[in-house]
């Protein structure tokens, strides 16, 4: 048993029961006013029925269906809660008294009313019993009365009220509910559509959500009812009958429901439905025939779609049915209620699904005509065709929205050549189409089998970038191994028990809605996104087309970025040995001098060159120059720092740009350089290994330069000079700048004159 399970099975079966009369009598005996004069052991009895009552409502709070033991407990401590600042502050105490009329309103609110009566009781008991023990009954019986009748007239009177209202609205949503389900059984056709097509310069991912889709369905079933009502009222003038009415069939009820109806009645059952087969209604959707009665002398028990008699006796009904009437198939006309058709008449194998039924009845014996049926089944064909072309409007509709949609992602993806631009185009994109509570995309790396957590927005998502989690770790990586999508409603939490999300380390909380949804090219998994919600129901069928649409989109955008990052690496990188090349070192050095305006700091530069390296391409040849050219390449990229860089010059030239880096750390750095250079051999082709030295010069910012080619040069001149030295050292260009002024000031006074060839 766990942990929790213990507490909850064992400890909490006794602790309130008991606790709830011990805490009692100290309230009974009025023990805590001892509180004003700040006792100890008040203060801990206060701390322990406050944790109690705070630890009773975490576990009420995790109960669905709270029982009449929940509700009692929960109810009997908090009104021994706030007795303690009733006693505590004495004479104040009666002031906050109509505090307690407020929580016996809001539990009256929540809990079943007779819930509720018993808590205020429990309540009333307390402080009688009270007054009892102080023997002060009688004189507070007028005080107690008037309690006793507040405190029933707030539960009774306003609990009840609140709790009214509370209904009203819980009506409200249902029939807000009914109403979308309308939409969805009448066709929903493309409300708006051209004004859609108006708006496509404009157009927003936020009109393909669900949210915006209801919107325009519930629109459209207004629409389309205000259009079948127009077709009732000319029915209704045309031929006088008593009544007209269109019945819909609703799959998810498995009956027929009235959906508008005009009638001279005033008693006309709109709640009413039918089974298929259930009254003259059911027959006709049961048989897929229309049936017309003509001389009913008695009523028929089949026409009970109104909550009285009304003295029908000529009723004709017809199916409204996508295909063509088979009049074959009528029942027989009779006045007599024997003949009336047997419900056990079974339909034709071959006839069509049909979607309603179309009826009109009168007072008046034979009231219809042959032709007027003919009339009303020109109506229902007429019906069904409304009803069709709205579907197709509808369906256009959607696929102009969703094409304008879809473009509108692709033009934003398709304008992104890195990948976090990318990335966050994508979650942003999701975010417009559905309100996620966490989302991230993940790149899968398919050599490894591990994803790494790219991009991700909502609660927690800092701590989960640049995390990795393999194939076997969790959900995600289920959906990167086996292709396949996951798409969970609401019950994630017990999912999630069994296997995390992405990893054991990678934390979620709160889950219940989750979208898992994997994205390739070319057949090849590059990764996935995933979105979760704490609510349930958050994502539908719907979401999870837009979705597989938008993930492929995200996936061909991340490879464009991938390849245009590869040939932007190519256009900066030295092929040989895959540092960067002269033209990232240019842009670097000025973005370095750039910053250091901002923020200055010293730089430092280094230039490197193979000594006698013409001599190695002309004894081994080319190839094993090149290796060479990665062997030092290898020691230049072991010895920086990761903010430094290391790009080969040209030929046998290397740099080294140092950002915060001094003269001093520079020239350290280039000596530890050439030492490492001199004590390494280079393996080339045919088993043979040689040696190299360099030679390099070090110049600094702003101690010898002011500017980018200004620090270069006085590279250089280090460089030459080393060069001219003997090859094999590290030269300062500081070095170079005293040796220039000595030999100037010991020059003759004919030379001092004269302008140096050289300058700074």
């Amino acid at each position: 048993m766990t942990k929790g399970g213990f507490w909850e099975q064992k400890v909490q079966r006794f602790l309130y029961p008991s606790a709830i009369p011990f805490f009692s009598l100290f309230v009974i005996f009025d023990y805590f006013s001892r509180l004003r004069d700040l006792s100890a052991s008040p203060i801990v009895l206060v701390v322990v029925l406050v944790a109690l009552t705070g630890e009773k409502l975490f576990s009420y709070l995790r109960v669905e269906k709270p029982s009449l033991r929940d509700n009692l407990e929960f109810g009997f401590l908090l009104i021994l809660t706030f007795e303690i600042p009733l006693q505590a502050t004495g004479e104040i105490g009666p002031l906050l008294y109509p505090l307690k009329y407020f929580i016996l309103t809001m539990l009256a609110l929540y809990f079943p009313i007779l819930h509720a009566l018993l808590i205020m009781l429990f309540a009333l008991s307390l402080e009688t019993a009270h007054q009892l023990i102080k023997f002060e009954f009688w004189s507070q019986a007028e005080t107690l009365g008037s309690h006793a009748f507040f405190a029933l007239v707030f539960v009774l009177v306003f609990g009840g009220a609140f709790k009214s209202e509370r209904k009203w609205r819980n009506k409200a949503k249902s029939r807000l509910a009914d109403i979308n389900r309308d939409a969805r059984s009448l066709g929903e056709a493309g409300a708006g559509h051209a004004a859609d097509r108006g708006e496509h310069s404009t157009f927003k991912l936020e009109k393909i959500s669900k949210e915006s889709r209801e919107k325009r369905e519930i629109a459209q079933a207004f629409d389309l009812g205000d259009r079948i009502y127009r077709v009732l009222e000319i029915l209704k003038r045309t031929i006088h009958p008593f009544s007209v009415l269109i019945y819909f069939w609703e799959p998810d009820g498995n009956r027929l429901r009235l959906k508008d109806g005009i009638s001279d009645s005033d008693y006309l059952n709109f709640e009413k439905t039918f089974r298929s087969g259930e009254g003259v209604i059911g027959w006709v959707y049961q048989n897929h025939s229309p049936i017309q009665l003509h001389e009913l002398a008695n009523p028929l028990k089949g026409i009970n779609y109104y909550s009285r008699e009304e003295g029908i006796h000529s009723f004709l009904a017809v199916p409204i049915n996508p295909g063509v009437f088979p009049s074959s198939r009528r029942a027989p006309s009779s006045g007599d209620p024997e003949n009336t058709p047997r419900l056990s008449h079974a339909p034709a194998e071959s006839a069509p699904e049909i979607i309603g039924v179309l009826a009109i009845d009168s007072r008046d014996i034979s009231a219809f005509t042959d032709e007027q049926r003919k009339l009303l089944e020109v109506v229902a064909s007429q019906i069904v065709d409304t009803i069709e072309n709205a579907e197709i409007r509808h369906q256009m509709s959607i696929e102009a929205t969703e094409f304008a949609a879809f473009y509108e992602i692709s033009k934003r993806l398709s304008a992104a050549l890195r990948m976090e631009e990318v990335l966050n185009l994508g979650l942003d994109s999701i975010l417009e189409i559905v309100p996620y509570d966490f989302a991230a995309i993940a790149t899968f790396d398919e050599s490894t089998g591990r994803s790494v957590i790219q991009a991700a927005r909502g609660e927690g998502a800092e701590s989960t970038l640049q995390k990795s989690f393999g194939i076997e770790d969790g959900l995600v990586g289920w959906v990167l191994d086996s292709y396949r999508k996951i798409f969970c409603k609401g019950n994630l939490h017990e999912r999630d028990q069994e296997r995390p999300i992405f990893s054991k380390e990678i934390k979620i909380r709160g889950a219940r809605s989750i979208l898992t949804i994997p994205f390739s090219v070319e057949g090849r998994v590059i990764g996935s996104f995933t979105l979760l919600g704490k609510a349930a129901n958050l994502f539908s069928e719907y979401e999870v087309k837009i979705f597989d649409v938008l993930a492929n989109q995200i996936a061909i955008s991340l490879e464009k970025a991938r390849l245009f990052h590869e040939k932007e690496a190519e256009a900066v990188t030295d092929p040989i040995t895959g540092l960067s090349n002269h033209r990232r070192f240019q842009e670097r050095i000025r973005e370095e001098f750039i910053r250091s305006v901002r923020h200055p700091e010293p730089i430092s530069l280094i230039l490197i060159d193979l000594d006698f390296f013409k001599k190695v391409n002309d004894r081994y040849g080319h190839p094993a120059g090149d290796a060479v050219l990665r062997g030092l390449s290898r020691i230049l990229k072991g010895a920086a720092r990761e903010m430094d860089l290391v790009a080969r010059y040209g030929g046998e030239e290397f740099t080294l740009l140092l950002p915060n880096t001094d003269s001093e750390g520079a020239m350290k750095l280039a000596e530890r350089i050439r030492r490492l250079v001199e004590s390494s051999s280079f393996p080339i082709e045919g088993g043979s290994k040689i040696g190299v030295t360099i030679s390099l010069g070090v110049a600094s910012c702003p101690e010898d330069a002011q500017e980018p080619d200004e620090l270069l040069q006085k590279a250089d001149l280090a460089l030459y000079t080393a060069k001219q030295k003997g090859r094999n050292r590290v030269i300062p260009f500081h070095r170079v700048a005293k040796e220039k002024e000595k030999e100037k000031a010991e020059a003759p006074e004919d030379e001092k004159k004269e302008e140096s060839d050289w300058k700074f």
